[in-house]
């Protein structure tokens, strides 16, 4: 079975940002919303969760993608709203960055699984 990630945005400069980093590990991008990411997410390794262009996930969804095959969940957002962040962090959210260091340090971060050096 193909390797995804699930960008729930409907951001698609941000998309295509993050694709070649996706590529590189062998992940396919596909992009979803807040109403149909846990269905896109079923085979997962990954859910990027874009806190500026869709809601901030609630634990329950956080929880659930969890359950789809140990799914990384990885919030990003305006560095500015830390709120929101915050709002992340607390869901259970694996890993909260601001939206510019998710960008420069995604590659890094799928090499590592996750973990932020």
């Amino acid at each position: 079975m193909e390797k995804m990630a699930v960008l729930v945005s409907a951001d698609l400069m941000l998309a295509s940002q993050i694709e070649g980093d996706c590529r590189a590990v062998g992940l396919t991008l596909v992009t979803a919303n807040s109403s149909n990411c846990l269905d896109q997410a079923k085979n997962a390794g990954w859910v990027f969760w874009d806190l500026q262009a869709s809601v901030v996930p609630s634990a329950a969804v956080v929880t659930e993608l969890h359950a789809s095959d140990g799914c990384l969940v990885v919030a990003l957002g305006p560095h500015v709203d830390e709120a929101k962040l915050q709002l992340a962090r607390d869901a259970g959210c694996d890993l909260v960055l601001p939206r510019g260091r998710f960008v420069r340090e995604l590659s890094q971060i799928l090499k590592n699984d996750g973990s932020v050096f």
